[in-house]
């Protein structure tokens, strides 16, 4: 009898557990490891939607003859120029032509950049004007003009565009820098615009602005971009 009641207080603490919770059945598992794996990033595909291209070019080459253009960095555009503080126009002798090579119709912006102020010299009145720095440190130039971006088409181009909304376009919108300006041109994928810089006095200038701007340095990058359309 003793052996029987043995037995049976086994079962029963069996059952008790069973009925306490399933939680017990996790006790009994087994497992099996595949060690040292691991997962890498891959390069997001770039879009073509919007792909610029350009060249700097002089008056007698033709934008839509031209078969290589470049994504950048273009050359120096503009370099060892002096402008008059005291009215006048400074234009870029050379151009720019500005291609879509994309896959979808983009507006075209051009923009100044990476702006630098620099002082070279401290001239006649520039102290007595406001200039504490005169003849060191940073300049004040860029405050003191004003830019524009026209598009045109040169005299001995037979074509100069082939996209309708830059053809004649002379969009002389200014911007005083850091700025930028619309082009009021949409090019379709394939077209060209011909561009050029144009840089002036500011007329809202005051006389002591222009005074403290005299013998200084501007350095500066020249954008051109791709947006969608509005």
């Amino acid at each position: 009898m003793r052996r029987m009641r043995t037995v049976l207080a086994v079962a029963a603490g069996g059952t008790m557990a069973l009925t306490l919770g399933t939680g017990f059945i996790a006790l009994l598992s087994d497992s099996v490891t595949s060690p040292g794996n691991d997962i890498s990033s891959g390069v997001i595909a770039a879009s073509t939607a919007h792909d610029v291209k350009a060249a700097i070019v002089d008056e007698t080459t033709d934008c839509d003859a031209m078969t290589v253009l470049q994504d950048g960095p273009l050359p120096v555009a503009v370099t060892g120029t002096t402008i008059s503080l005291e009215g006048g126009t400074y234009f870029q002798p050379t151009d720019f032509c500005i291609r879509n090579d994309g896959t979808a119709p983009a507006r075209l912006l051009g923009s100044i950049s990476s702006v630098v102020d620099t002082e070279l010299d401290c001239a006649v009145g520039e102290a007595e004007a406001g200039d504490a720095t005169c003849g060191t440190g940073d300049g004040e130039l860029s405050p003191v003009l004003l830019w524009s971006m026209p598009t045109w088409t040169p005299p001995n181009v037979q074509t100069a565009y082939t996209s309708q909304s830059c053809l004649g376009n002379t969009n002389v919108q200014s911007f005083v820098m850091p700025g930028a300006v619309e082009l009021d041109a949409t090019l379709d994928p394939g077209e060209t615009c011909r561009i050029y810089l144009a840089v002036s006095t500011d007329g809202a200038a005051t006389q002591d602005a222009k005074l403290v701007a005299q013998t200084d340095q501007l350095q500066f990058d020249i954008v051109f971009t791709l947006e969608d359309p509005v």
